[in-house]
């Protein structure tokens, strides 16, 4: 895959990610953006440093919202990012987007999705 990165203002999400114990920085995804829609292993450029995380392109297809939108989990980040513009690098497509039955099935598959995120970044578990 060709590096594409977005670099945009983190706008206000509905906030699941948080109750789902993955909260997420918020992008909106224009079609200019160019990105199929799935799961990415990615690095996130904030005041100059790059941290790794996973990002979700496209519709929550679990809870049937229209809107498409850019959600980025950053391993063990949790300060505001609100309003802030973040650089995000996509490196790898992880895989093609999916409705799950229910939150407990949603959190599940998050936690794979960033156990491969990791194994592709070459991280350590622990982070």
């Amino acid at each position: 895959m060709k590096q594409n990165f977005i670099k945009r203002k983190v706008v206000i999400g509905k906030k699941r990610g948080k109750l789902l114990g993955f909260p997420t920085a918020n992008l909106n995804l224009y079609k200019k953006d160019n990105l199929k829609t799935g799961v990415y292993a990615v690095y996130v450029e904030i005041k100059g440093k790059n941290l790794p995380g996973v990002a979700h392109v496209g519709t929550s297809k679990t809870f049937r919202e229209k809107k498409s939108k850019i959600e980025i989990y950053i391993f063990n980040y949790d300060q505001d990012l609100y309003n802030q513009i973040i650089k995000v690098i996509f490196l790898k497509r992880l895989r093609k987007t999916k409705r799950f039955k229910n939150k407990k099935e949603l959190t599940i598959q998050i936690r794979r999705d960033c156990q491969m995120a990791k194994r592709y970044l070459k991280l350590t578990n622990n982070l």
